[in-house]
């Protein structure tokens, strides 16, 4: 997924949870799916910058974080 899909993806998780959480409802109903779908793309997130981290670092210091 390119990055920018990736980003506007994050924000529109982002903005949903923002107004749930402080005008304690959102525009539209928050399904099961919405929040399987974040959790998932979160993952997916944090696997990608992982491995990024992990390979600058290993570069960089010759050393492996793991």
């Amino acid at each position: 997924m390119p990055s920018d899909k990736a980003s506007a993806k994050l924000d529109k998780y982002v903005a949903l949870r923002g107004d749930v959480a402080h005008r304690g409802k959102a525009a539209k109903s928050v399904h099961k799916s919405d929040v399987e779908g974040f959790i998932e793309h979160v993952k997916f997130l944090v696997r990608k910058t992982g491995g990024r981290v992990h390979s600058t670092v290993t570069k960089a210091t010759g050393k492996k974080l793991w």
